[in-house]
């Protein structure tokens, strides 16, 4: 804090006025940094652009501003020290809804009033959009630090915007899978939803994604004086 101040040309005094501890002022830099990449969100205001050109075109900035050294930093800074500072992800959620969500959100809602994307919330379909484009470039960049080429984001974001701008979309919430099998060359899942009533999806191919949980309880670790979290 002793060289902040002093960088700042401002007394120590003041600066913890301003900011009580170090985590404060990180979270602050973290948020001011972020909110600086706002102004170069591509303009979703014009509904009559195809969606699918729409949505490409802000897929790729979105794949272009997170693979900038400032946005990568962001990635990673989340990812490492969430659970030190954890005021972090209430910072780091409020800054991807302004940067990325919001914007996408209004752009789906227009559709809507247009009769496209009927019964998902915008939100919702906002998040699910940024959430498949980012996710590879995500487990790219922390399993093995390799960052996809411009060839191959480009090729990522269309497939997405193709599927979003078909409307091949449908969100079951609070459904379980029941069973999932091949038949006749395709994917045949049938799941139950909230409602108790079971439904039958088809498809070219299955992805399974099921989220990451510790495996450990078979580890013993406090045999050996290892605490989880």
């Amino acid at each position: 804090m002793n060289r902040i101040a002093a960088t700042a040309g401002i007394g120590k005094d003041t600066l913890y006025a301003r900011y009580p501890n170090k985590e404060a002022l990180f979270l602050a830099v973290f948020s001011r940094q972020s909110e600086q990449h706002l102004g170069n969100c591509p303009s979703l205001a014009g509904t009559d652009t195809p969606c699918e050109t729409a949505l490409r075109r802000y897929g790729e900035w979105l794949l272009r501003s997170a693979c900038t050294p400032g946005g990568l930093s962001r990635w990673l800074i989340f990812y490492r020290e969430a659970q030190r500072f954890p005021g972090l992800a209430r910072v780091f959620e409020a800054a991807y809804g302004r940067m990325f969500l919001a914007p996408l959100g209004e752009f789906f809602a227009a559709r809507q009033a247009k009769g496209d994307y009927p019964g998902i919330r915008p939100e919702r379909l906002a998040r699910l959009f940024c959430d498949t484009v980012l996710s590879g470039l995500l487990n790219r960049l922390l399993l093995d630090g390799a960052l996809p080429g411009r060839a191959e984001r480009a090729r990522h974001v269309a497939a997405i915007a193709q599927v979003f701008a078909d409307e091949a979309i449908t969100v079951l919430t609070g459904a379980t899978l029941d069973k999932a099998l091949a038949e006749g060359g395709e994917k045949l899942v049938t799941v139950r939803t909230a409602d108790g009533a079971t439904t039958e999806l088809r498809a070219a191919q299955l992805l399974i994604a099921t989220g990451r949980r510790p495996d450990t309880p078979g580890l013993n670790l406090a045999a050996v004086g290892v605490r989880t979290d």
